[in-house]
């Protein structure tokens, strides 16, 4: 007796429809740090519901761009112009992402001399540190290394901290 075999039709728009849902659902999350913490990632994913992501682009940066509110994103791309300014104590005074993958950064060191640094999201080297016009309005909110203590006349300074409550710095109000 021969006994027809069944077929199970699944459609293929099903099919793929979880392939691509698996893969959007992972692709907007992916954190720029370890995964290994796992309750740094929770806190980070948390608060971006609160602070939306930047812009992508901005030529320079907008009158009323408070950039410290997305300080953990560009930490990198801020340590790495900081440190090419081989200046002690200099300070962040803006950050804003230029194009995908690129910050740029505007630093001021204890002396009043301004620079104008882009560097990749992602830190380790600079592209572009060139000296501000002394006539460059001043900017704030400012940022301060950890390893360095808050400039004077900048404001009260409250610690800068991640998502997770690891403090990386100081924010001062600024200008100054």
């Amino acid at each position: 007796m021969h006994v027809p075999r069944r077929r199970i039709l699944f459609p293929l728009a099903a099919v793929v429809g979880l392939v691509l849902g698996a893969v959007a659902s992972s692709c907007g999350h992916q954190p720029p740090f370890q995964t290994s913490n796992g309750a740094e990632y929770s806190a980070r994913l948390a608060a971006r519901l609160d602070n939306p992501p930047p812009a992508p682009v901005f030529e320079t940066p907008p009158a009323d761009w408070v950039w410290t509110a997305w300080l953990p994103d560009f930490l990198p791309a801020v340590s790495a112009c900081l440190a090419a300014t081989e200046v002690p104590k200099a300070v962040a005074t803006q950050a804003w992402p230029v194009r995908q993958g690129v910050v740029g950064v505007h630093l001021r060191g204890p002396d009043g001399r301004r620079w104008d640094c882009l560097a990749p999201a992602a830190g380790m080297t600079v592209d572009r540190l060139t000296p501000l016009p002394a006539d460059s309005p001043p900017e704030g909110p400012v940022f301060a290394r950890l390893s360095d203590t808050p400039p004077q006349g900048c404001g009260p300074a409250r610690p800068a901290t991640t998502a997770a409550g690891r403090q990386i710095g100081w924010v001062m109000p600024g200008p100054c």
